[in-house]
């Protein structure tokens, strides 16, 4: 089964790689996820030029990256389809990493403690 992503991941990932507020965040993971829907790839030609500039930025921060088909019609003549590649694991990494600027987030377990569990 497909990793999905959801929608606070992207907007972590977002965030943290291109350097957006939250609500920019926001509105850019929503209209990824409703272009993708559950899939790993969208055709260019749905795209309007708003969402081609945002997936611009997405391809340069590493989110997503361009393909292309080149089909055979009938008549010998050739069509190429132009897409979109959603790259699930490096926005799976942004989301962790976004909080501590490239750091990995490390938890303290002891602070979690009662001070009891200190005392001897």
């Amino acid at each position: 089964m497909k990793d999905l992503i959801t929608r606070e991941e992207l907007v972590k990932a977002i965030e943290g790689k291109l350097k957006l507020d939250e609500d920019d965040a926001v509105k850019g993971a929503e209209a990824v996820l409703n272009l993708f829907g559950f899939e790993d790839r969208v055709i260019d030609n749905i795209l309007e030029p708003q969402d081609r500039q945002l997936f611009y930025a997405l391809e340069n921060a590493g989110f997503i990256r361009p393909g292309m088909e080149v089909v055979t019609l009938y008549d010998s003549r050739e069509w190429r389809i132009h897409y979109w590649i959603l790259e699930r694991g490096s926005i799976k990494k942004a989301s962790i990493f976004s909080d501590n600027n490239g750091e990995k987030k490390e938890t303290n377990i002891y602070e979690k403690l009662p001070d009891r569990c200190f005392a001897r």
